[in-house]
């Protein structure tokens, strides 16, 4: 919450100043709270341990103060975003964190900025080059299907994919002069359109409701599933094989297994599931295309 805050009030600072500095305000208290009473939330709200656990704090903490250097310009914020992602990398395991960024973890975030804040740290760099030779050339828990789609796992794999490709552009494009060669940043531009293409539909089909070619029409969504407003809406409509009533444009689903097989179903949320991390980073990734920075050169 709060490096959304710190982050919220960077883009509004130049809009909207008197918002932009509540927004600080906001961030800089929910920073205080946070790195003086230590836990998980899900331990002081137990309900949602059951569906949101989160396993980890320590890099949510150094991700709000990374956001809050980037706000204020404070060299005790950069310090202390270190600080806590050492200690989450060494406290809360940080090292096997899975090659995935998502809700449940700012862990690689946190590396792809603090890469641009210490080009020179040793840890920083390896965790880095982890991440980067995971989705690009595959790792223990990255492979690539046969049709290409570089899989991490069954749930939200196209959400997976879309947040670190996002995150791969994110680093190479904004790196200190030198940390990316030429190659290497041709070859992060190559595998981002690859995956791009894959979840727009080179592969025969498309992931993005409403758009391209056979695109998914059952996501698992309750308001576009049910009836106009005014009429009813039951579990008859959620079992429907029906397509959804109201196209959600634009939406990311969860998309295909390890065989590249998918099956547009609403009720297999594994694969039709839709949410904002699922949007979040495939729209960034989109944007590098949009802006033509995804050259990419024959390999």
């Amino acid at each position: 919450m709060g490096a959304a805050l710190a982050a919220a009030s960077q883009a509004f600072a130049t809009v909207d100043g008197a918002y932009s500095a509540k927004l600080l305000q906001a961030a800089i208290k929910a920073y205080k709270f946070a790195s003086r009473y230590l836990g998980s939330y899900s331990i002081s709200v137990p309900d949602a341990a059951a569906f949101y656990k989160s396993n980890n704090y320590m890099d949510d903490i150094a991700w709000n103060a990374l956001w809050l250097y980037i706000r204020t310009g404070n060299a005790a914020y950069k310090q202390a975003a270190l600080d806590w992602y050492t200690k989450h990398y060494n406290q809360e395991d940080g090292k096997q964190v899975w090659d995935n960024y998502d809700w449940d973890s700012n862990s690689w975030g946190c590396v792809v900025m603090l890469s641009r804040l210490y080009p020179t740290n040793p840890q920083i760099n390896q965790r880095i080059n982890t991440f980067v030779r995971a989705w690009t050339e595959g790792s223990g828990t990255v492979t690539f299907t046969a049709k290409g789609l570089a899989y991490s796992g069954p749930w939200g794999s196209l959400r997976h994919v879309g947040n670190a490709m996002f995150l791969l552009k994110a680093y190479a494009d904004k790196a200190p002069n030198g940390a990316v060669t030429a190659a290497e940043k041709n070859s992060i531009n190559c595998m981002v359109r690859q995956q791009l293409g894959y979840i727009l539909g080179n592969t025969g089909r498309s992931f993005v409701v409403g758009y391209g070619v056979n695109p998914p029409q059952r996501p698992h969504h309750r308001d576009s599933s049910c009836p106009p407003i005014g009429q009813e809406c039951s579990w008859n409509d959620y079992n429907s094989p029906n397509p959804n009533p109201h196209t959600l444009f634009g939406a990311l689903v969860g998309g295909p297994n390890r065989e590249d097989t998918y099956k547009d179903d609403r009720n297999g949320y594994i694969m039709n599931e839709v949410a904002t991390d699922y949007n979040a980073g495939f729209t960034g990734a989109l944007a590098a295309a949009v802006s033509n920075s995804l050259k990419c050169a024959a390999q």
